[in-house]
Order: C-alpha cells, then structure tokens, then sequence
C-alpha cells in the first residue's frame, strides 16, 4: 500500500466480509503508523497451492515453504 487513500477503498471491498470493533478512525491511525514504520517490518510468506475439494477452497501450504520460515523464526 503506497498511500492511505487507498485504504478507503480496500475498506469497501473487505468490509462486507469482516467484522470489527476498531472504527474507521482506528483503522487509519493502526494504517498509518504500520506505513511509517515499514521499512521496520519483515514480511514473510508460505507459499501455497490453490486446490478445490468439493468445490470448497483450500490453500496447500508448501511444506519446504514452511519449513524454512519455521526455521527462519527460531
């Protein structure tokens, strides 16, 4: 995210699916102090396999993935 202006819009997409006692206030508040800060933060992510079972989705984690950010945060 470059910018809090596109927080408004990400909002109206997510919020039909989530719920939250933070206000909209809060929520830029918590956005801009993560952005100002960033360069702070490590990101991390599993890789994972889309698969479909019964037409329900499920993410297949990548065990090697895994492995070695469990390995990486010890």
């Amino acid at each position: 995210m470059n910018s809090l202006s596109k927080l408004n819009s990400i909002l109206d997409e997510v919020s039909p699916h989530m719920s939250t006692n933070l206000s909209t206030t809060d929520m830029f508040s918590i956005a801009k102090t993560m952005m100002d800060h960033s360069p702070n933060i490590n990101k991390r992510q599993i890789k994972c396999d889309d698969k479909y079972i019964d037409g329900i989705y499920y993410a297949q984690p990548d065990i090697e993935s895994v492995q070695r950010i469990s390995k990486d945060l010890k």
